[in-house]
Parts: C-alpha cells; sequence; structure tokens
C-alpha cells in the first residue's frame, strides 16, 4: 500500500466488523489515521489492538463530536457506514423496527455529515456513504432496509448538490450482497447463495475489501472529479434489468467449493471449461474437447458435471494439466480453507 493518506484523519462509523472495519484497515494501510466508531466496544476494541497504527476510538454516537472535534486542520474524510437492517411483512413490522432501522441508515448519516461540514469546509475533504443496490431497487420483505438505503442514495446526491461549491465531495458506494456479520446467516444457507450466484453476473458475493477498495478511491484525490455519484459495487447485478437467466449457446453451471471460492464449469463451443474464481488468486481456465456419449451427455473428463467431481475427488486430472491444477487446488485449499462438497 502507498501513503495516500499520510497526516491525514478519516472518521469511519460501523467500524467494528465487515465493510466498516475493511475501510479502517484499508485506510490505515494508506498511512491514514483512523477515529474508529461502533456501538460494539468489545469488537472495536478488538479491531483497534490489531491494526498497526493507534486509532482513536469511540463506541457510540455521544462520542462522535468529539471525534470531529479532534480532527483540527487534519480532518479531511468521513465514511459513514455504520447500518443494521431489519425486514419481513410490512403489516409486521413495529414501530421500534422501522425507527431502528431508520435513526441508524439514514438519521446517522445525516447527522455525521452535518457533524463533519465545518471541519470539511477547512479542508475541502470528502463525504463517502455506505448506502446499497437495495437503495437503488426494491427486495422482498426488506421495505425500512430499502426506504433508509434509497434515502441515503438521494441524500448523496443532495448534499453533492450543496457543498460542492464548498470544496466538498459526497458519494457513496452501493455493494450488493457482501459477506459481513449482518448476512452471516445467508452465508450458511447454500441455497440462497446458490440464487444469488445465478443473478450476479461475476457469480459469488462481495468480500469487504473489495467495498472498501472503492470508499478508499472515492476519498483520494484520483477521484477529485467525482461527487454525488452513487458506485455500484455488485458484481453486475445493476446491470440486468431483473429478468432471469436464459437459456444460451453458452451452458454454465456456477458451484461454490467453498465459502470463498467459486468454480464456474460451462460448455463453450468444442470445448468444456472450468474456471476458478476466488479471491487473491488468478483466475484459471482449464479446457479440453468436449465429447458425447449415445446418449448425447458430455462425456469428455471437462465435463460440467465430471470436472467438478474430478476437482473434488482430485483422482484424475485427464488431459489437463495436472501439475498446474493440483497446485491450484492446494492455493485453494491452504488460502481460503478448499472444503469438499461433492463426493
Amino acid at each position: 500500500m502507498t501513503d495516500r493518506f499520510h497526516g491525514k484523519v478519516v472518521i469511519v462509523t460501523g467500524a467494528a466488523s465487515g465493510i466498516g472495519e475493511a475501510t479502517a484497515r484499508r485506510f490505515v494501510a494508506e498511512g491514514s489515521k483512523v477515529a474508529m466508531i461502533d456501538r460494539d466496544e468489545a469488537s472495536l476494541e478488538k479491531v483497534a489492538k490489531s491494526l498497526p497504527a493507534d486509532p482513536s476510538r469511540g463506541s457510540d454516537g455521544r462520542r462522535f463530536g468529539f471525534s470531529c472535534r479532534r480532527w483540527n486542520d487534519r480532518g479531511r474524510h468521513i465514511v459513514n457506514n455504520a447500518g443494521v437492517h431489519e425486514g419481513g411483512d410490512p403489516a409486521s413490522i413495529t414501530d421500534e423496527k422501522w425507527r431502528k432501522v431508520m435513526s441508524t441508515d439514514i438519521d446517522g448519516v445525516f447527522y455525521g455529515c452535518r457533524a463533519a461540514l465545518p471541519h470539511l469546509e477547512n479542508t475541502r475533504g470528502s463525504i463517502v456513504n455506505t448506502a446499497s443496490v437495495s437503495g437503488t431497487g426494491g427486495d422482498w420483505g426488506m421495505s425500512p432496509y430499502n426506504a433508509a438505503k434509497g434515502a441515503v442514495v438521494n441524500l448523496t446526491r443532495a448534499l453533492a448538490l450543496d457543498l460542492g461549491k464548498k470544496g466538498i465531495r459526497v458519494n457513496a458506494v452501493c455493494p450488493s450482497l457482501t459477506r459481513t456479520g449482518m448476512t452471516e446467516d445467508m452465508m450458511d444457507d447454500k441455497k440462497l447463495l446458490a440464487k444469488f450466484a445465478e443473478r450476479i453476473p461475476l457469480g459469488r458475493v462481495c468480500e469487504p475489501q473489495e467495498v472498501a477498495a472503492v470508499i478508499a478511491f472515492l476519498a483520494r484525490d484520483d477521484a477529485s472529479f467525482m461527487t454525488g455519484a452513487n458506485v455500484a459495487v455488485d458484481g453486475g447485478v445493476s446491470a440486468s434489468n431483473g429478468q432471469p437467466p436464459r437459456n444460451s449457446p453458452q451452458a454454465t453451471s456456477t458451484v461454490l467449493l467453498s465459502e470463498r471460492c467459486v468454480v464456474k464449469t460451462c460448455v463453450e463451443g468444442a470445448r468444456s471449461l472450468v474456471h476458478f474464481d476466488a479471491p487473491g488468486l488468478p483466475q484459471r481456465v482449464f479446457g479440453e474437447p468436449a465429447t458425447e456419449d449415445a446418449e448425447g451427455r458430455d462425456s469428455g473428463l471437462a465435463g460440467r458435471n465430471g470436472i467438478v467431481r474430478r476437482i473434488a475427488d482430485r483422482d484424475r486430472f485427464g488431459s489437463f494439466d495436472a501439475e498446474l491444477l493440483q497446485h491450484d487446488l492446494e492455493n485453494v485449499r491452504g488460502r481460503l480453507g478448499f472444503v469438499d462438497v461433492f463426493r
């Protein structure tokens, strides 16, 4: 990492886990001092102690103004990331649940921006809000969250208009399904993940570090002419018009070998291909000519089902480069916790 933020102070809310934690780590890695804020003080303390720097910490909103006052002339950026989720049948959503979401997901963003403005005016800094693809379209059973994140999306635009002349940039990130504490139960639902993999063009869920990278970019001078943008970090979800995938000449199957490793197999023309797609690993593509048996089924060693079984069994690789394939499998096992799920 570089020292792009050397000598600058960044406030990150919701910094005890998930996207907020990844964002704090990213800014520290790029040379910043980070004021971390979260209601989960024990988790926040654990994260702070694991960082190479010594960020200041605040356990809740009561200390937020204090953190802003400590900014002085080095305070350059605020990341309004804290968020909660409540959902269900609209008729059963209580006032308490509705206010819980609104008070954190939108009120917290506005109050955070307002508290930081005097300092940002002096430093011509920037604001990055964590919105969501759920703020740009609706979800089933998530009306409070949709309403709050939709408000964040439009608040970001409105603040960009009002603050542009003061030299303050305001942008937001809109992640799709991301591996965080808030989605932990979803990560254990393999059928649900398979549905998401089908609708996400990149075929997997987002990692917090990937969102943090975009947040850091929006805060940097590299994005000096960007304001009012709601940047999708969604693996291509927003590129869709909402209709489900249809049959195409390329038949594709997506399989989770582990929670963090996706293998895609497909038949493309006369070749069967297998794609490794995992954070931290280069994407590898292996293939051989596909053949069909008497019943028209792909019987090549790289057949859509056969190759997945052979990867899992690791008993033979046919005409593949066995050494390279084995090397990739060991990387998956060693770095991402490879888990056999096909027997």
